[in-house]
């Protein structure tokens, strides 16, 4: 009797095209002979329970999902905004593609939540426009985030600039979740050559994705990037920070505001009219001083005119190697954050807490909670609760 395919032969083909592999090289993830693969994808040979379940794994879905005749279907209903237009986001990394989906997940229950609780909706989506002007949008930004000179100035480092702008930004009733992996898969790393970070707009549950393989100072403008985003009411994946001139409009405005937000043109000016002309080491100290990245203050020098592109070429060829430099010794350090930490980074306190309580008071499943919040195991919610609320727990 011969044994029935899990997976056909058309959704075996299409996880050897979505990963853009040869089929040897598929043989070689799955530690099976080629010509074992493609008998497979051919359908002369059954694909297993075990080799079904691996290839679902490859391209970070539940095997279920792979066992129809045709390939699962990705419709984020997210704007590209890498690209000239804003067409729906579709080339995507299936890594990305499991982050947009979860992320999409953890929103769609938040404001649902929230709705169901009475909550006020989000009530500054499309308080800006296109139209508005930078300046003015940047304004506006101050007034949201309510972060002072002073404020900024007492931040001992970058580091804590950022942790200032997420906490004010999640006062906002957004939620701000990070990660430089797909969950807790450290295997399965997000490529900041493909994307820093996105913003999904929604009238109850408004959600900033930031990609932490980012360095803390780039962090910072994408946050201030993707705010602006919620704040024209924009759905989409952005472009990276290190692209003077993205192809795409909105791309632009939303650069231009958080720029003028982190070093407004004015203290640029005055500045440079200070200790011209501007060059490496004098860039570098003023992007020390706002606790921004270089890459910010250097672009914007160049934007406003006040260095030459041969000379921003120049200063930004050092600031890569510098950039170099610093991922090596970071690679070389070992240990790393508590799990409660790593956890709280991710999904951010407000969300955390309205998981936990729900589950408290039992209007969410378990493990629907789990899933949410990427943890295998109910009690590891008792460290999280601990952690969120301090050690009173859930009451504190």
């Amino acid at each position: 009797m011969v044994q029935a395919s899990i997976i056909s032969p058309k959704v075996v083909r299409w996880v050897r095209t979505r990963l853009g592999c040869t089929a040897d090289e598929c043989a070689a993830l799955l530690r099976i002979k080629p010509d074992r693969f493609v008998a497979m994808e051919n359908g002369s040979k059954p694909v297993s329970m075990t080799n079904a379940t691996k290839l679902a794994q490859l391209v970070l879905k539940p095997v279920g999902m792979l066992m129809g005749s045709n390939p699962p279907v990705f419709k984020p209903g997210v704007a590209d905004f890498r690209t000239v237009g804003n067409e729906e986001i579709s080339n995507v990394s299936v890594q990305l593609e499991a982050i947009l989906i979860h992320a999409q997940e953890c929103q769609d229950w938040y404001a649902d939540m929230r709705e169901d609780n009475g909550y006020a909706p989000f009530s500054f989506g499309r308080c800006i426009s296109l139209q508005t002007p930078i300046e003015e949008a940047a304004e506006k930004v101050k007034q949201l985030l309510s972060i002072s000179d002073s404020d900024r100035n007492q931040c001992k480092n970058s580091d804590a600039y950022y942790k200032l702008v997420v906490n004010r930004i999640e006062r906002n009733n957004i939620l701000v979740m990070q990660n430089g992996n797909v969950g807790n898969n450290n295997k399965q790393k997000l490529n900041v050559k493909e994307f820093r970070g996105f913003a999904l707009s929604d009238k109850y549950a408004p959600l900033i994705f930031i990609n932490t393989s980012d360095s803390t100072n780039a962090r910072t403008f994408t946050l201030i990037h993707e705010f602006v985003h919620l704040l024209l009411g924009n759905t989409g994946v952005s472009s990276p920070e290190y692209d003077p001139d993205p192809p795409n409009g909105v791309e632009q405005y939303c650069n231009a505001v958080a720029a003028e937000y982190l070093i407004p043109k004015k203290v640029l000016i005055e500045y440079s009219k200070s200790c011209a002309p501007l060059d490496y080491e004098k860039l570098y100290k003023l992007a020390s001083r706002q606790r921004i990245s270089f890459a910010v203050v250097a672009i914007s020098a160049l934007k406003h005119h006040l260095i030459s592109k041969p000379k921003f070429d120049e200063c930004y060829l050092q600031y890569s190697k510098t950039v170099k430099e610093s991922q090596l010794k970071a690679k070389k350090k070992r240990g790393g954050p508590t799990f409660e930490v790593v956890a709280a980074k991710r999904f951010g306190l407000p969300f955390i807490k309205a998981v936990l309580t729900e589950v408290k008071y039992g209007s969410l499943n378990p493990s629907d909670a789990c899933h949410l919040l990427g943890i295998k195991e109910m009690k590891s919610t008792e460290r999280l609760g601990a952690y969120v609320w301090g050690k009173e727990g859930f009451d504190a």
